[in-house]
Order: structure tokens, then C-alpha cells, then sequence
């Protein structure tokens, strides 16, 4: 949001003073209310004064320099004329402080609108041409809708003589003018009424507020085409950050006589900001310690180091602005707070072994960041990393998560690629001591299991498949056929049955002979529970993309793409990711001496179960996994 841009800055009311500013004919016209004046004269008014940096701080002012010879600007205003501003989004308030200021007799900037070229002399001489019109109304906060009304009603009677003899002002942004002038002069009146001893110090009070205390937050726009912009803004695509208002706390907060020193202060936390946000904005970094994919959950990472530090998850986005806001005003805002938390993340994410563990605890949501954070207090980095084992260790520690029995099965899929994931990370970390599981990565795509050995006969289309399909299964048969002697009889039948079945059609035809399928589902029921195929020793860990190139194919054909995908043979597999144990499973790296590398036989299963169990055995108490 916003990257276009350039930083902000705050602004006092009283350094835009000889500024030119234009409103284009693209925007609405001034239509601030009653109540809208009578608030802003009060806010103002009511600040109060904390430190000798504290201001009252206004919604953005959006501008863009008008720099075209020929810009609109320039035709406004004449040659000769520096410093002209086109307004993209503020011309309400910037407008009705332009009015306030004249009021008081005070120097200010100049504003005019396209549209209203003739508007020029009436809006600059405004408080002289409504000098006769006295409304007693006494404005305040305080005020009751039909009070208000009475006041509205009165100006709108003084509008109607006005326009009698000044027909050509009778436009609706003049008539709101009066308004907002008429209300600011009534306001004024009751201010002197309050204390009229000394209504010359309350005025003198409210101009030092007004000049000196009052900031913009100026916004200078110098990419997009104005009307761009301005549709951006409207549309809600721009608008001022919590984070960007958090930053103009600090930075305008910062105090010293010494200009030039106050100045190398505020660079020096503008610089250590810019860098937590390029640490946030690393994606490796940012899904380290956050799994949300949702790019409207923050308006800016940064937002999100505030609503740690602030035990914050409340909607509305600026809740952890008003809590810094409120810490100003108290003098208790304290940068060295958030710059030790983004350093103690940042720590942990350079500490291999702790990357590896708080991102898989967070990726799995065994714990969040901010229960990780509120562990690690107090703590040595063993200790730390202790901790963080305890964590697994005690999720682990139900026994639903016992390996012997996780699964394919839905209610217990999660466990079992919580399990995998682990399995494969622990496994880098023994093997490659500097690897960093690649978390950015893991988040940004769908994870599933991956049936080692074999898929579901009802998945099976062709006559090729089919046939596949059954040359694995014969050798898993075979591979252990003195442990069911009957099974193995059996499939010699329905092999036959349906190999003869097939003998008609073409390797990539559809078999829909009903009888064959039956068959076929006959014999994967009769074999599943003696392959145990669903369970965790034929199962390994796949990225969605990978899974979509290895295919419903046999155990062989597997091995062959995740052999080409590992040795990058092909531009198709370059961004695609095999994890280490799956990688090692299909390389048969857990077999015995005994490899067939045709398929996933009982001996292949028992010792890849052996081998999640001995690489785990520390996350599971007393070793029972």
C-alpha cells in the first residue's frame, strides 16, 4: 500500500503559510457541515500540551507539485507564483483552516478551486462581505441536533438576502462557504463569552495551537497522475497506514534543542524503522513467524509487530495507533521496546536449529508467536531450545499422534503430515547442519500425503494403468508370500480375469467394463488391510505442484519423476521442491541390502517406520512413539 510514494512528513499549519494551493475540477466541491467546523474548532482548541513536541494531528493532505509550465496551477494563479500544490485529498480541512485563519486576521496560504474562478475575491474577502450577518447560536459539542437546526435554518435566511443582490455567487460551494464561515464566526463569539476578561489571551491560545501545534500529514505524490490518485483514494486503496501514523508519533516525538541533533535522532530511528520493514517484507523472514497468506489481514507487516507487542487482534486497524497515540501524550512512547523485539526475532531467525523449530511449531500452530515469546523470557538459548522441544513433545504427547497408528485417514491426515513434516526437518537438521526449511515456500502452496506404493483402483482409467498397477501389487504379493498364502492364490484368479478383460483395448483406452472394475475393487479391499496402505510406512510428504507431476502412477514411475525433478533434468522442475525423506524413501535410502527398486515392499515400510521413530524418538516422552 502506498509503495509509490513518497514518506510523509508532518506539517504545521503555520510552515504552509505563502503555499498556492488548487482543487481541480475532478473533486467534489467544499461541503463541510455545521457540526464538522464546530468540531475541528474544538479539538484544536481542547489540546493540551505534554511536551515540548507534542501536536494536534490532522487526516492527511495529499498534494502533488504542479510543475508543467503550463499547469493548471500556473494558469490559476499567473506566472511568477512558486511553490502551487494541486490538492488530491484534504481540501475539506485544508479549506476550512484557511477560513479559521482569516477570521483571525492571520497570514495564511491561498486556496482556490478550478471551477469556481469567480469564487476567488469571496472566499478571500468572506468574513468582510458576511460582516452584518449576526446569528446568535453559541456552537459547542454540546449542542442538540435542533439547535443546530435553528442555526442552519438562520444562515440559510441570511443566505437568501445575500444572493438577492449577489445573484452570481449563487453557487452551492459559496453557500457552504457562508456556512463554515458564519459557524466559525459564531463559535468565536462564544469563546469570548466564556471568560470575557480575558479573551485576548483564549484567542491568542488558540492561534499559537492553531499555528504552531496543528500538523497535516503531508503526503507529496509524485509518480501517478493526480486523478489517479485521487480515484485510488476514494476507491480505499490509499490511505494513511497505522503503521505510517505510528511512525510520525516517533519521529515527531523525538525532542532536543539542538535542531541539528534532534534531526540526526529522527534519521537514525527512520533508518532503524526502514530496516524492520525490509526484515518483515523478506518473505523467508516474514513466514517464519506467520503463516496468514491473507495480504489484507495487515496494512503493512510492520502492523504486526504492534499487535504483538500490544496483545492486540482487535478489527479495527488503527486500535494499536490509538494505544501509541495515547503513550505519546503521557511521554511513554519507547522505541527501544520494538527495536529489542525485532532484534530478538531476528535472532532467532539466524539461530539454525531455532528457525527450524519455532517455524515448524508455528506452520503446525503447536503456538504462536506470542506464546513463543513470553517462553523464551528469562531464558539462556539452551534453555530456549529446550522449551521449544517441550512443545512438540507435549502436542506429541496425546495418543492420537502415536506413530504405529497415524494414517491416510481423516481425522488423522493432520497429525500424520504434522509427523512427516517434522520427520523431514529433524532430518535436515542431522544431515545438513546449515539447512532451513523453506517455510515461504511450504505456506505458498498446498502440502498433502502421498501414497507411497500404489493409488486407489477407483482412480484407475486406462488399460495401461490397470496393468501397472497390477505388476506392483503382484510383487508386493510375492515380496512377502508366505504370510498369506490364500491372498496370493486369489490374485493369481483375478489377475487372470482381468488381463484377458483387457486384451481388446488399446494401452491409453478407458476400461469401462463394469465387471473388470468390480474385480478390481474386489482385490484392492481383499489387499489394503494386508499392504496397510494407508498407513504412515507408505506415506511421504509432497508440495501440491510436485504431486501434480508424479501423478496416480506406479511406485517405479514415481521414482523415475522424483529422480528427474531432484536432478532439475527438465526447466518444469526447476521451482519444484522433493523434502528429504520422501526424496530418500523413493531412493530407497531406508532399505536393507535387499533393494528392489520396482517397489515399496514390507521390508521398505517397516524400516522407513523404524526410521521416523528413531529420527523423532526426542519428541516423544521417554521414547513411547
Amino acid at each position: 500500500m502506498c509503495d509509490n510514494r513518497n514518506n510523509f512528513e508532518t506539517r504545521t499549519v503555520e510552515s504552509l503559510i505563502g503555499h498556492n494551493f488548487f482543487i481541480d475540477d475532478y473533486q467534489r466541491g467544499y461541503k463541510w457541515t455545521v457540526r464538522q467546523v464546530v468540531e475541528l474548532l474544538d479539538d484544536i482548541n481542547s489540546f493540551e500540551e505534554t511536551s515540548s513536541t507534542s501536536f494536534y494531528c490532522l487526516q492527511p493532505l495529499v498534494i502533488t507539485a504542479d510543475k508543467e509550465e503550463e499547469g493548471k496551477g500556473k494558469k490559476l494563479y499567473g506566472d511568477g507564483i512558486s511553490d502551487i500544490f494541486e490538492v488530491i485529498d484534504g481540501q475539506q480541512r485544508l479549506t476550512t483552516i484557511y477560513l479559521i485563519l482569516k477570521y483571525l486576521g492571520n497570514k495564511t496560504y491561498n486556496v482556490r478551486y478550478q471551477t469556481r474562478s469567480e469564487s476567488v475575491d469571496y472566499l478571500n474577502n468572506i468574513f468582510g462581505i458576511i460582516s452584518n450577518c449576526k446569528i446568535e447560536g453559541n456552537l459547542n459539542l454540546d449542542t442538540t441536533e435542533k439547535s443546530i437546526d435553528n442555526f442552519i435554518k438562520n444562515v440559510n435566511e441570511k443566505w437568501e438576502e445575500f444572493i438577492k443582490t449577489r445573484n452570481e455567487l449563487d453557487k452551492i460551494d459559496n453557500y457552504h462557504f457562508f456556512m463554515a464561515a458564519l459557524t466559525i464566526v459564531d463559535w468565536f463569539t462564544g469563546l469570548k463569552k466564556e471568560e470575557e476578561t480575558c479573551k485576548e489571551k483564549l484567542i491568542e491560545s488558540f492561534k499559537i495551537k492553531l499555528l504552531t501545534r496543528t500538523r497535516f500529514i503531508w503526503y507529496e505524490e509524485v509518480n501517478k497522475n493526480a486523478k489517479v490518485v485521487f480515484r485510488d483514494i476514494n476507491s480505499g486503496k490509499i490511505d494513511l497506514t497505522n503503521s505510517e501514523r505510528i511512525k510520525a508519533l516517533f519521529i515527531n516525538g523525538i525532542s532536543d534543542n539542538n535542531k541539528e541533533i534532534r534531526s540526526l535522532k529522527q534519521n537514525e530511528l527512520a533508518n532503524e524503522w526502514n530496516q524492520i520493514e525490509v526484515m518483515l517484507k523478506d518473505d523467508n523472514f516474514w513466514y517464519f513467524i506467520n503463516n496468514d497468506n491473507d495480504k489484507n489481514q495487515y496494512q503493512t507487516r510492520i502492523d504486526y509487530i504492534f499487535e504483538l507487542l500490544n496483545n492486540s487482534q482487535n478489527k479495527d486497524k488503527l486500535y494499536t495507533y490509538r494505544i501509541y497515540n495515547e503513550k505519546s501524550k503521557n511521554k511513554e512512547l519507547d522505541w527501544s521496546e520494538i527495536k529489542k523485539f525485532a532484534q530478538t526475532l531476528k535472532e532467532w531467525y539466524l539461530d539454525n536449529d531455532m528457525y527450524n523449530l519455532i517455524g515448524f511449531i508455528i506452520a503446525r500452530k503447536f503456538s504462536n508467536i506470542k506464546e513463543i515469546i513470553k517462553e523464551s523470557k528469562g531464558c539462556r538459548k539452551s534453555e530456549f531450545k529446550d522449551k521449544l522441544v517441550k512443545i512438540i513433545r507435549n502436542k506429541f504427547s496425546n495418543d492420537s499422534y502415536s506413530i504405529d497408528e497415524l494414517s491416510y485417514e481423516k481425522n488423522l491426515y493432520d497429525k500424520t503430515l504434522s509427523v512427516l513434516l517434522l520427520f523431514n526437518i529433524e532430518t535436515y537438521r542431522k544431515s545438513e547442519p546449515n539447512f532451513r526449511f523453506p517455510f515461504a515456500y511450504y505456506k505458498s502452496t498446498d502440502w498433502s500425503l502421498e501414497h507411497i506404493h500404489a493409488q486407489k483402483a477407483n482412480d484407475l482409467k486406462t488399460k495401461k494403468e490397470i496393468l501397472s498397477w497390477l505388476i506392483d501389487l503382484e510383487a508386493l504379493i510375492k515380496d512377502k508370500k508366505d504370510e498369506n498364502k490364500d491372498v496370493e492364490v486369489n490374485f493369481i484368479k483375478n489377475k487372470s480375469e482381468i488381463t484377458d478383460g483387457l486384451n481388446t483395448l488399446s494401452d491409453n483406452e478407458e476400461v469401462k467394463d463394469f465387471k473388470i472394475k468390480a474385480i478390481i475393487a474386489s482385490l484392492e479391499e481383499e489387499t489394503s488391510i494386508y499392504l496397510q496402505k494407508d498407513s504412515i510406512r507408505n506415506l511421504a510428504l509432497l508440495d501440491g505442484k510436485t504431486n501434480t507431476k508424479i501423478g496416480n502412477n506406479t511406485f517405479k514411475d514415481k521414482r523415475n519423476t522424483i529422480l528427474k525433478i531432484d536432478r532439475k533434468e527438465d526447466v518444469e522442475y526447476t521451482n519444484l521442491f522433493i523434502p528429504i525423506c520422501t526424496r530418500n524413501a523413493f531412493m530407497k535410502y531406508y532399505s536393507g541390502a535387499n533393494v528392489q527398486f520396482e517397489l515399496w515392499g514390507f521390508d521398505d515400510r517397516k524400516l522407513y517406520l523404524e526410521n521416523i521413530k528413531s529420527t523423532l524418538q526426542n519428541y516423544y516422552k521417554d521414547g513411547n512413539n
